[in-house]
């Protein structure tokens, strides 16, 4: 358990080591959740490892060895309970890579993984304010996520089908669309191809992002911008 508030410490540093979260800080109540399992760590399912812990999480969510979720909802939401909260987060006590998020429902990451701050963020911007995956190079559980013609509803897609509705305004007139991924255009905002799963027909708001690479402190423009915005949703503002 001294592990565990220690470990929910972390979480709150590296939070607020990104940006919008650090300049909103005091619009944040975080409460750490006192609830031991039997067993420590998780089940990893390839490798026959099963642990009897308190909300029974996974790797191998839908068959994706990094993707670590949880099925036993009623045991959360009961734990969850015990304070009141916008947002579940869950701490799994594992040096394996992996987390997960399902936006408005929960986030899930490990405590003790390399890429532990990268995962913390990555995954609060799914959860939290429902921004989708821009990469498009790593192993999926769905194919064709996207369907072309169809405008996804995530912030920080588009599949150009009603672009006027994302972020088209926060683009130069001089930038082109879609943009070439020429190192001229790094840094600003405009559609690069590539993004939701697939190299081809998804576009993301700027060259790089922490909802793209393994990078912290690194959210860009419409993510940032998406994140404030339910910030601002939650104090009322």
């Amino acid at each position: 358990m001294n592990k565990f508030k220690g470990d929910v410490n972390k979480f709150i540093n590296y939070l607020f080591g990104s940006s919008p979260h650090k300049e909103n800080k005091l619009n944040y109540n975080i409460w750490g959740i006192l609830a031991p399992s039997k067993e420590s760590g998780t089940d990893i399912p390839r490798e026959n490892i099963y642990k009897s812990t308190v909300v029974s999480s996974s790797f191998y969510t839908f068959d994706v060895e990094r993707y670590l979720m949880t099925e036993d909802n009623k045991t959360l939401r009961d734990l969850a309970a015990n304070v009141s909260y916008d947002l579940i987060y869950i701490m799994v006590n594992s040096n394996k890579y992996g987390g997960g998020a399902i936006y408005n429902h929960y986030s899930v990451t490990v405590s003790d993984n390399q890429w532990e701050e990268y995962l913390i963020v990555h995954e609060f911007g799914h959860g939290f304010a429902g921004l989708g995956d821009e990469y498009f190079t790593s192993q999926v559980a769905y194919e064709e996520f996207y369907k072309p013609g169809i405008e996804p509803w995530e912030r920080n897609l588009t599949t150009l089908t009603d672009f006027d509705s994302k972020w088209k305004s926060l683009i130069d007139d001089s930038t082109p669309i879609p943009t070439p991924p020429d190192t001229i255009y790094f840094g600003i905002v405009g559609v690069f191809e590539g993004g939701g799963y697939v190299p081809k027909g998804v576009y993301r708001p700027m060259y790089d992002c922490t909802m793209k690479s393994k990078s912290v402190d690194n959210f860009c423009v419409v993510c940032k911008k998406a994140i404030q915005e339910m910030i601002d949703y939650y104090c009322d503002r």
